[in-house]
């Protein structure tokens, strides 16, 4: 059997993209992941379509799957960073959101958006600190 391509039909990337949002903005998520997924299969996604890939996992409760895929995208220069800080903190990974944001400051980066999530972060810290804290010394 010869390799064929396959044309998709004209107007196809069009049609999965806005019925993926259509979806996604009505909180069908498993049904806008699987248009998303098409595209991504095909070979007609954007960065668009793998950001709303990593909004459906972590709206469908795959939040590693989300996380790793958001690194990913950060790595390439694209995604967006409130979205993996607000992973970070729905994981309870208070350490690495703080280690996050100053990374970011360091960079040069305008961190304010973030600032309620670092002072939460950093309160969240200090209370498991405290807890363990008083752990250790109610068993001595």
């Amino acid at each position: 059997m010869k390799n064929r391509k396959i044309v998709p039909h004209p107007h196809l990337k069009e049609r999965l993209l806005a019925e993926g949002m259509d979806a996604l903005k009505e909180k069908r998520y498993k049904e806008a992941y699987t248009y998303f997924t098409q595209l991504k299969q095909l070979q007609l996604h954007d960065d668009d379509v793998e950001m709303a890939l990593v909004v459906c996992l972590f709206e469908m409760g795959q939040v590693e799957e989300a996380k790793e895929r958001c690194e990913q995208l950060l790595a390439r220069g694209i995604g967006d960073w409130t979205i993996y800080i607000s992973m970070l903190v729905h994981l309870q990974q208070y350490d690495e959101v703080v280690a996050v944001i100053r990374k970011l400051k360091q960079q040069g980066i305008d961190c304010t958006p973030f600032l309620p999530l670092l002072q939460f972060s950093e309160k969240m810290i200090r209370s498991q600190h405290e807890q363990e804290k008083k752990r250790y010394e109610a068993i001595f």
